[in-house]
């Protein structure tokens, strides 16, 4: 249900931004052949005053007539003198900038009834105005032509075209951030949902163990050495409690960029042997083995000591637990010019891809189908990219199904 829900609100949400980009782009629309309709409009006062004055220029009807007398029937258009030429083109000059239009163009007088008039006339950058007034031996038009002028038009309307596309630019952007916020809150949300499921689960099992135990020990008739087995089923459960509430609080504390113990120099391959010995018992109980590799010439990095090695023994743990029976897997320690890679290898059954970019967020945990195989918070990983952050470095993973996982932590070394 919930999922049809925000089907729904995605399809109103898709279709109120068409509405809104529809709106936009035919208001965009309108605005552009407004602009074209003023121009044009101003263009039409050019020619009419223009052809006007030309008019009322008895000289100039008279020279006209005369040229269109001497003119060839063939001819399409009337061949000027210069001082025809300079009297129209001063017309035009003077009322172009009258009406504030800042635009090459050239002219000619043709027959209203030529292939070149009809052609003109169909033509959006061409204004013709009819020279009926002049009384010349047939009908004359003048031909003006503006080549320029679409870019004009657009240019007119700049800022405003500009803006629009911004709109609608900006339209687009928060739909997509929308989307994507609302999955990301889904997922979070989802994760949550099985981090308190599984917590539930993980803490009402060693809670039951307690309770039982201390029920026991509370009978008379309770021998000796099974009061003693029940009292470190009480100190074991108690100490995986308090493990894993460290671990949660810990974590809060590194959201906000605290060091418990502050920084100071690190031999980290001194971590890493001690971390060897640590482990090696718990492998060894599993009937894997722990095998260290210590390639860096330098080894010190600052920082919290006991926050990496929680960060290097996590590492270890995870490898520990998800690598099956008889896990084998190596730590290594090298340095990469100014940084120092420690990395955990294993054989374990590997990452799909779509996991690997996800382990690293808080309560994520990778699944088998809707089966979680190996107990735990989800809490591991994100606690070791955070002290990676905190001490300038980063963790990553590089993983294939089936073959293993190889996880890197790089530190900036002292130098």
């Amino acid at each position: 249900m919930k999922k049809r829900k925000q089907a729904i609100l995605a399809v109103l949400a898709l279709s109120a931004l068409l509405g809104l980009l529809t709106i936009q782009v035919f208001w965009t629309f309108h605005a552009a052949e407004t602009r074209e309709d003023q121009f044009n409009q101003r263009v039409s006062m050019v020619m009419a005053r223009t052809t006007e004055e030309l008019c009322e220029n008895q000289s100039m009807c008279s020279s006209l007539g005369t040229c269109c007398l001497a003119r060839d029937s063939d001819e399409c258009s009337l061949e000027l003198d210069s001082r025809q030429k300079a009297l129209v083109d001063s017309l035009l000059k003077y009322y172009m900038n009258f009406y504030k239009i800042d635009l090459d163009y050239n002219f000619k007088i043709v027959r209203t009834d030529t292939l070149a008039a009809i052609a003109s006339g169909k033509s959006k950058d061409v204004f013709c105005q009819d020279l009926a007034g002049m009384q010349l031996p047939g009908s004359y038009q003048l031909s003006m032509h503006l080549p320029d002028s679409s870019q004009y038009i657009l240019a007119e309307m700049g800022p405003m075209f500009f803006v629009s596309v911004l709109l609608i630019l900006l339209l687009v952007a928060v739909f997509v951030m929308t989307m994507r916020t609302l999955s990301k809150e889904k997922a979070v949300l989802q994760r949550t949902t099985d981090f308190v499921n599984n917590m539930t689960h993980e803490l009402k099992t060693p809670l039951a163990n307690i309770s039982l135990a201390a029920s026991m020990i509370g009978r008379d008739d309770l021998a000796p050495d099974k009061r003693k087995k029940y009292n470190a089923i009480i100190r074991d459960e108690n100490e995986k409690l308090k493990e894993q509430v460290e671990r949660l609080l810990n974590l809060a504390a590194l959201e906000q960029g605290n060091l418990p113990n502050g920084k100071m120099p690190v031999n980290m391959s001194e971590l890493a042997g001690e971390l060897k010995h640590c482990m090696e018992a718990r492998f060894a109980e599993a009937g894997g083995t722990l095998s260290l590799h210590l390639h860096a010439e330098n080894d010190s990095v600052y920082g919290d000591k006991l926050l990496l090695a929680n960060a290097a023994s996590n590492l270890l743990e995870n490898a520990l637990k998800y690598s099956g029976e008889k896990p084998a897997v190596e730590m290594s320690l090298r340095s990469e010019g100014n940084w120092l890679l420690l990395t955990v290898s294993d054989q374990g059954p590997g990452i799909a891809e779509k996991d690997q970019a996800l382990i690293f967020e808080p309560f994520y945990r990778v699944t088998d189908g809707d089966v979680h195989n190996v107990k735990g918070f989800g809490l591991g990983l994100p606690f070791v990219k955070k002290i990676a952050e905190i001490h300038g470095g980063s963790i990553t993973v590089k993983s294939t199904p089936g073959k293993g996982s190889v996880f890197t932590l790089k530190l900036p070394l002292i130098v």
